[in-house]
């Protein structure tokens, strides 16, 4: 809603559209009534505007509401539900992940478990070129080899030591031993190292020079996991509700006849109260419980100035969180934010009216 210098103001929105198209479906007329902030503040204090549009229909100051919400048995007690203007999943517009630091680039090339592997064969090598050599050395010394009899184990560890991290390191060295078997097994670590060199030369400055992202969040469990985005809530919505208590059953609607392509199923809601016990949305759920400020009353205004500062994520409609993240890039001109996947099913918005209003059943068959 925009209000002009003159006092008068235009309502837009796909919210808006939806009432004029069903006010030409259904032949009526629509007119829209401006509630000061300043009158709403002092009848029922810093609530939401999702509470203070609820209780302004159940108080029958309005008629309905052109924005839609999603059913609750609270709700139907002090307000009724006509058929759903929309439906569609909840999905979160969370920070777009940085660039991990390339201090440690260098360990990329091979994974973990490679590099536990080359070491562990590195000391196997050096320890059995140690133990040959000290073999030789005590019973099979001959006048060919310039191995020295005292040499101590301790100090062929050393030699051989510097001799594995040169080759390696694709420095190259040599070793003065001329018997087959000590033969054997230096070539055998010579071809093994020679294609683990040539691997990992052949993909590092890729991955010195090719930025990699860290890890993105596309769930509550990725977001638990990440200590530099936290949640934030917009008070009175399912979502958040959804977070803070536990669901023993998805919720659909109730009382609402499909069409055919739906099967002409009738979908009820069931929630349960229990407080999660475990897993992302119990963290998430104490999170918010510690932390009561990042449970915002007012409007999608204040979720925005949260989110500028770039370390929130927010969960709402999959739509509103898309345009939320195109708007940001039209205004920075900077890819700062993306939308998760879906993190709930589908969900079903409907056109709220007065309780035993006599028009809830002429939409419902409408």
């Amino acid at each position: 809603m925009r209000t002009g210098p003159d006092g008068n103001y235009t309502v837009t929105g796909s919210n808006s559209k939806i009432i004029d198209w069903l006010a030409e479906k259904l032949n009526f007329t629509v007119s829209y009534v401006l509630i000061p902030n300043e009158m709403t503040k002092s009848k029922y204090g810093n609530k939401s505007d999702i509470a203070v549009t609820l209780n302004l229909i159940a108080e029958k100051e309005i008629d309905a509401s052109s924005l839609g919400f999603i059913p609750t048995p609270e709700r139907k007690k002090v307000v009724d539900f006509a058929y759903f203007l929309s439906a569609e999943p909840q999905a979160m517009v969370v920070p777009r992940p940085g660039e991990e630091p390339r201090l440690l680039a260098f360990i990329r090339p091979f994974q973990s478990s490679v590099w536990l592997l080359i070491l562990i064969a590195s000391i196997l090598v050096i320890a059995s070129m140690s133990l040959f050599s000290k073999v030789y050395s005590k019973l099979l010394i001959n006048g060919r080899e310039n191995e020295v009899s005292d040499t101590t184990a301790l100090e062929w560890l050393g030699r051989y030591s510097i001799y594995i991290v040169n080759i390696l390191t694709n420095q190259g060295n040599s070793v003065p031993v001329a018997r087959l078997s000590f033969r054997v097994l230096v070539g055998t670590w010579l071809l093994v190292a020679m294609v683990m060199v040539n691997s990992y030369s052949g993909t590092v400055i890729s991955c010195l020079t090719v930025p990699k992202m860290k890890p993105a969040i596309n769930t509550f469990e990725d977001l638990v996991t990440m200590e530099d985005v936290k949640l934030v809530l917009l008070a009175d919505t399912v979502i958040a509700q959804q977070i803070r208590v536990k669901f023993d059953h998805f919720q659909l609607l109730s009382s609402l006849k499909c069409f055919i392509c739906f099967a002409l199923l009738n979908h009820s809601q069931h929630f349960s109260t229990k407080e999660s016990k475990s897993g992302a949305s119990k963290i998430l759920g104490d999170q918010i419980r510690n932390n009561p400020d990042r449970i915002l009353s007012n409007s999608l205004a204040d979720v925005n100035n949260r989110m500028e500062t770039e370390r929130y994520a927010f969960p709402f409609l999959q739509t509103i969180s898309n345009d939320y993240v195109a708007s940001d890039f039209k205004k920075t001109g900077k890819c700062r934010f993306k939308t998760t996947d879906p993190i709930t099913s589908f969900q079903f918005w409907c056109l709220t009216l007065q309780k035993d209003n006599k028009f809830t059943p002429v939409f419902n068959v409408a």
